[in-house]
């Protein structure tokens, strides 16, 4: 766990928040040089391998050169071309050493390496009061899904202007992340995930996340096995699991990130009304969101 993460801050339980975040730069850890890599390079569609072609076309120039050159004509063209070469070969590396160092994004500070690194989030400062149900709206590739990533300490944290990132995550967390996580093992396992079976509980989520429907039409309800990455099921039965799966968790703090954009708008609403505005209530909610209709 990075140094930048602290549980159960005791500043945190007093001012009765559950995440709070101060000073937030976040990267992926991508560098400023690589997240322009390739884009200068424009590959013609009909000669991938510009490059090959060149080559092999100054080959062919040399060889019918050197059919038309007498043998002592073609000794000196040779030796001129060898010293040609040696003097570009030379030049090349000198130029590829200049290249190193104006491209080079490592730098010593105070004896500690420091690379430069492309930010995702900025100058993030939030407080978030145990119990709150929060909504993330923005643009794509705004930073919603990055967010939450931060908070679970996925991401760099950036020291800016001599100002450490501080996250405090006051509280075990919930994440149903956007690209569905699915094991190879039965509807029940996937929910329940290594946690101890309790009736009571597993049959008021599969209520609260709409799969009693799902559960009637397999054929071994909740003992189906579910095959690799859930091919057997469909893109919203798979979110609602991936839900379930947080419910069952019984955590403090839930991250939902865009689960209902998998799901049909009726059944989007009632997981949002029934699900996460109600049955989760006192809990803290951090739902990632376009469906602003609910």
């Amino acid at each position: 766990m990075q140094e930048f993460l602290k549980i159960k801050s005791a500043d945190c339980i007093e001012n009765g928040y559950s995440i709070e975040i101060a000073d937030g730069n976040f990267s992926w850890g991508r560098t400023k040089e690589t997240e322009n890599e390739g884009e200068e390079e424009n590959l013609d569609d009909d000669n991938p391998f510009p490059e090959i072609k060149e080559e092999k076309d100054e080959e062919d120039e040399k060889k019918e050169e050197g059919k038309n050159l007498l043998p002592s004509e073609f000794d000196d063209k040779t030796k001129e071309g060898e010293e040609a070469k040696k003097g570009e070969e030379t030049k090349e590396g000198e130029i590829k050493k200049e290249e190193e160092k104006s491209t080079d994004v490592k730098k010593k500070v105070e004896g500690k390496e420091e690379v430069k690194l492309s930010l995702t989030l900025k100058d993030i400062n939030l407080q978030i009061k145990k119990g709150e149900f929060i909504c993330i709206l923005g643009d794509v590739g705004s930073g919603k899904s990055s967010l939450l990533n931060a908070m679970l300490n996925n991401m760099i944290p950036v020291t800016n202007n001599e100002k450490k990132p501080k996250v405090i995550v006051n509280g075990s967390l919930a994440y149903v992340s956007q690209n569905v996580w699915i094991r190879n093992a039965t509807l029940r396992n996937n929910i329940l995930f290594y946690k101890e079976f309790d009736e009571e509980r597993y049959q008021k989520v599969i209520q609260m996340s709409e799969l009693k429907s799902d559960l009637e039409i397999l054929q071994g309800g909740d003992m189906t096995e579910i095959g690799e990455k859930g091919i057997n099921l469909s893109g919203g039965q798979k979110a609602r699991i991936s839900i379930a799966r947080a419910l069952y968790s019984d955590a403090d703090i839930f991250l939902f990130d865009d689960p209902i954009s998998a799901l049909d708008a009726n059944v989007g609403k009632k997981i949002i009304t029934n699900c996460i505005s109600n049955y989760l209530k006192g809990k803290t909610r951090l739902l990632v969101t376009h469906a602003v209709q609910y």
